[in-house]
């Protein structure tokens, strides 16, 4: 946190930490440590601001970013509210360098872009994108608020199906997850109330009934079959 040192002066939204420990953040701030950043940065491992990345971004976004996502060849994809990126129209989402320079090549397959915001970028094993979001239309040209885009930022042909199948297996995960936790706990609650009050301690052949928090290491005690 001291390396951070004014901090943000606004919440997170997300956060994406890289291969090479550096960590992407976007959000509601303006600035890190009273430096101008606008909704978007890049911390060292260390936390200090990566000066040459921040840099490169410009202006930055107009409005807040949403998620960050990272291809494997070190580019970035950024989603979110914003409309402009360093004072150039990027319609809710935007491709940028492992620098922070934007992706120019990334631009032209979209056309006008987005209608509405990109609120998750899935990246595949092969760089093909799933995209969600509140919008209606990519292009001009209706389209549903979940779609596939391949490396080249083309829409994917292939079944829609697919896409919605891996959205639906992350969240069955996450759900699954919470299930799993809440039996634990449960079976957890379960064993302590099944613990009895009181125990038979054994002493010189004499059986003494006692409370079970009376016993100590070495204690002697009869277990029944039938406990009353």
């Amino acid at each position: 946190a001291t390396n951070l040192g004014t901090g943000l002066s606004d919440y997170v939204n997300t956060i994406v930490v890289q291969a090479d420990g550096k960590i992407l953040i976007g959000g509601a701030f303006n600035t890190v440590n009273n430096v101008t950043v606008n909704r978007l940065a890049r911390l060292a491992s260390t936390g200090v601001p990566d000066t040459a990345f921040n840099t490169a971004l410009g202006t930055g976004l107009d409005d807040e970013p949403e998620t960050i996502a990272l291809l494997d060849n070190g580019k970035i994809i950024v989603g979110g509210q914003f409309q402009n990126f360093n004072s150039a129209a990027a319609k809710y989402i935007v491709r940028l360098t492992a620098a922070g320079a934007r992706d120019t090549a990334f631009d032209a397959p979209f056309g006008t872009g987005f209608d509405g915001a990109v609120l998750k970028v899935l990246v595949q094993y092969d760089d093909e994108m799933i995209i969600a979001g509140s919008f209606a239309n990519l292009n001009a040209v209706a389209t549903k608020p979940m779609i596939r885009l391949n490396a080249a930022a083309e829409v994917e042909g292939r079944s829609f199906r697919d896409a919605a199948a891996l959205l639906f297996l992350f969240s069955l995960s996450g759900t699954l997850e919470a299930l799993a936790m809440a039996k634990t706990k449960s079976a957890i609650e379960g064993l302590v109330k099944l613990r009895p009050s009181q125990a038979l301690l054994v002493q010189s052949g004499v059986e003494i009934r006692v409370p079970v928090e009376q016993l100590k290491l070495d204690d002697l005690v009869r277990i029944s079959k039938n406990p009353q």
